[in-house]
């Protein structure tokens, strides 16, 4: 399998980096899709964070929601973000379908997701991701969403890595 996105530190410098489809990121023989070293997008803010849990419990249903909510300084316009999310158990990480997903109900499940897919053979336990979900409230806070159909009581089990850049969303 071809690695396609790299986020953080690739050889010495920090950034974004996505290859082009059957090109590896860590060995590109073409440009690539997106790299943050040239400066086409201005960094805001960035960081991580350990994601909350609750549980949601119906006679036909039992599951853990993640959630988390980081607010910014306001750049007066609606600014460009990327999430994903990180997950400690299996040491998965997942990109959101869509920048501003908003999940809104039980059966929108991710199968592009590398997380769905792998389904529970990393985590040992039977839980199957449902659905993970980052979108901007407003200017100034982001918000973020998975839900596991568990029951699980880690509350670090999750964590929410975000930037927000400088440009402005379309």
């Amino acid at each position: 399998m071809t690695n396609r996105i790299h986020i953080g530190s690739l050889n010495g410098e920090v950034g974004i980096f996505i290859s082009q489809p059957g090109d590896d990121v860590y060995a590109p023989t073409k440009s690539r899709l997106l790299d943050t070293r040239f400066e086409t997008l201005d960094l805001h803010v960035k960081g991580s964070v350990n994601m909350q849990n609750t549980y949601y419990n119906t006679s036909t249903l039992t599951a853990t929601i993640y959630y988390s909510e980081i607010t910014f300084p306001d750049l007066g316009y609606t600014p460009i973000f990327h999430a994903s999310f990180y997950n400690r158990l299996s040491g998965l990480s997942d990109l959101p379908v869509g920048s501003c997903f908003y999940p809104t109900t039980w059966g929108q499940n991710d199968r592009r997701s590398n997380m769905a897919n792998a389904l529970s053979a990393s985590d040992g336990q039977s839980n199957i991701l449902r659905y993970t979900g980052a979108w901007l409230a407003n200017n100034t806070t982001l918000r973020a969403k998975v839900v596991i159909l568990d029951t699980s009581t880690d509350t670090n089990r999750f964590q929410f890595c975000y930037m927000i850049f400088k440009n402005r969303g379309a």
